[in-house]
């Protein structure tokens, strides 16, 4: 996403813009099978988009995020009901500061593995599972804030890429 204004941009304390990734879709195992085996692995966490702000003057104090999504778990498989075969879905990249989580591990199925966020900058692997792996985790997305003067409050990542615009000598 790109925000771009002739004087400034503000981002209130209670504003946020959020390009965060969505969490993976858990395997589907859908054939009743006596033992695990069924292929079901789950999708891998979306990765976070990019956010780029330019101004002259741009003023953050509310919430930027580009969080991975969490990686689904693989499907169950096995000698289970048909509602338990299917693995977990990870969950949405969030606003914060925090990984959003891969889904939990199933019988038969690898857990998916965290997306990208500011305190984990990679997102992690799914869990290898002889049968059904999880997904692994999104990875984080860029932000980009560009202006003669920028103002930055607490809650802007500290991977955002902060550059400082010289003015054009004429």
């Amino acid at each position: 996403m790109q925000i771009t204004a002739r004087s400034e941009i503000t981002v209130t304390a209670q504003g946020q813009i959020l390009a965060t990734g969505g969490g993976g879709k858990g395997g589907k195992a859908l054939e009743y099978i006596s033992e695990c085996g069924w292929k079901g692995g789950g999708g891998g966490g979306g990765s976070g988009g990019a956010i780029l702000l330019e101004a002259p003057h741009v003023a953050v104090q509310g919430r930027l995020s580009v969080n991975g999504g969490g990686g689904g778990a693989g499907g169950a498989g096995g000698n289970v009901p048909v509602a338990e075969r299917h693995g977990a879905d990870g969950s949405q990249g969030g606003s914060g500061f925090d990984a959003a989580e891969g889904g939990p591990a199933g019988l038969c199925g690898g857990a998916g593995g965290n997306g990208a966020s500011p305190n984990t900058p990679a997102g992690t692997l799914g869990d290898d599972h002889p049968y059904d792996a999880g997904g692994g985790g999104g990875g984080l997305g860029r932000i980009t804030l560009r202006g003669g003067a920028l103002v930055l409050g607490e809650q802007v990542p500290p991977q955002a890429h902060v550059l400082r615009l010289q003015p054009i000598a004429r």
